[in-house]
């Protein structure tokens, strides 16, 4: 796996070797932006996360800043009475949830807080399959934490390093980082729909990814 000092060494090259504090901090954020970039895109099952929030008796609300660094929620089973929650989106929360529960059955997100319907007359265990961002990346020898995506990610951070070291900002710069992305990004789309199948796109936006 990719640290982020293998980052940096690569784009470094492509800089002459600059190795001014300046320049090594640009590696370092355009690192990060792309790693984070990389798990938007081809959502790398190195950071599809498990974790277990309860739910006390009464409350129909329950912060979700406990689990690791939170991305998308995929999936909750309530381990209390063995049944999965059933997503509604939030703007119809209101509209379509039957009042009329004796148990939580359903389930949105609203920022880090977690609603459900109904509140439970007992303490229940949540179990939340979630995508995580990635971790960030601070000394040399921190992982990417993902696989598969290394030629997307340098070159991301490549392209991003090229902008930021550019007098202005223009439309010709951000299509030149955007020609950086196009082999990339062709690949590692290619390797998700032999991984997953043909219908991964389909299912990534079912999950709201």
């Amino acid at each position: 796996m990719l640290t982020l000092q293998n980052i940096i060494d690569s784009i470094q090259v492509r800089f002459g070797g600059r190795n001014d504090a300046p320049a090594i901090s640009t590696y370092k954020e355009a690192a990060n932006y792309a790693s984070i970039l990389g798990v938007l895109l081809f959502s790398p099952s190195e950071l599809h996360l498990e974790g277990t929030i309860a739910l006390t008796t009464g409350s129909s609300s329950v912060t979700l800043t406990t689990l690791t660094r939170l991305l998308a929620i995929h999936t909750i089973w309530n381990a209390t009475i063995s049944s999965p929650l059933l997503y509604i989106p939030v703007d119809l929360w209101q509209i379509i949830v039957p009042t009329s529960l004796s148990e939580p059955k359903f389930y949105t997100r609203r920022g880090n807080m977690l609603l459900v319907k109904a509140a439970p007359s007992t303490n229940h265990s949540l179990q939340i399959i979630h995508s995580a961002y990635p971790p960030v990346m601070a000394n040399s020898s921190d992982p990417l934490g993902f696989e598969q995506h290394d030629s997307f990610v340098i070159s991301v951070a490549t392209g991003l390093t090229f902008a930021a070291f550019e007098e202005g900002e223009t439309v010709e710069i951000w299509a030149k980082v955007a020609e950086f992305l196009k082999g990339p990004l062709e690949l590692g789309m290619k390797e998700r729909g032999v991984t997953f199948g043909p219908q991964v796109d389909k299912i990534i936006r079912r999950e709201g990814k």
